[in-house]
């Protein structure tokens, strides 16, 4: 979802392409977190950084957070969905 919602546009893609879900639950209690081969860009472009000359900064892409809100905001619609029927 985060390959498709984020706000984030990255120019060859490669970023967007390494997002994966890791298994971190044990048996028969699967336990998935979102995590990304890519890691060390992932703080730098939610945030936003200092540039090489150390007197600007790089503009922040939240695409972490609007993702999340929006699984959030799923994850309640279908929960309440299935306690309605």
């Amino acid at each position: 979802m985060i390959k498709k919602i984020g706000s984030y546009n990255d120019l060859t893609g490669k970023y967007r392409k390494s997002f994966y879900l890791k298994n971190v639950g044990m048996y028969r209690h699967p336990r998935f977190i979102l995590a990304n081969r890519r890691f060390n860009l992932t703080h730098l472009i939610e945030h936003g950084h200092t540039t090489r000359d150390g007197l600007s900064r790089t503009a922040a892409h939240p695409h972490w957070e609007e993702t999340e809100q929006h699984m959030v905001r799923e994850y309640e619609r279908r929960l309440r969905e299935e306690l309605s029927e």
